[in-house]
């Protein structure tokens, strides 16, 4: 007889051993569905404790889109003093917006007040506004 998989608790691969009557087991592994169930409730407990701690900070409100900008701006302020509007719209966390959906979030959250522009040599740049306490 071929080796067959049994999926129950545990995944493993047997084979019948028709000399001792019993099954002869050639691996054992923890089924994927368990790892699987672990790394999405930890996922859970993580966007749980995320959108906690937005709603603490007052950004409850803000679009997914808008919470993805405000990070980006984050990350690329890390990187240098100020940023152009492009920059912002070209960062891996806004890929799955339109170009113009990008722009208007920027605007959006110059609006909303947590982005300010300030002059670099004439040109428009963004900052993050003073975190109001």
């Amino acid at each position: 007889m071929s080796p067959k998989l049994i999926f129950s608790r545990f995944a493993c691969v047997y084979q019948p051993c028709e000399a001792m009557g019993r099954l002869k087991i050639l691996k054992f592994r923890i089924k994927i569905d368990m790892v699987e169930s672990t790394l999405l409730s930890a996922m859970a407990r993580l966007r749980i404790a995320l959108r906690t701690l937005e709603a603490d900070l007052g950004m409850g409100d803000l679009s997914p889109a808008e919470l993805d900008a405000l990070a980006a701006t984050v990350q690329l302020l890390e990187e240098k003093e100020h940023f152009k509007a492009a920059d912002l719209a070209n960062h891996p966390l806004l890929d799955q917006i339109s170009r113009a959906s990008k722009y208007r979030v920027i605007q959006s959250l110059e609006t909303r007040g947590l982005l300010t522009t300030v002059q670099h040599n004439g040109r428009k740049r963004y900052v993050l506004s003073a975190v109001q306490a």
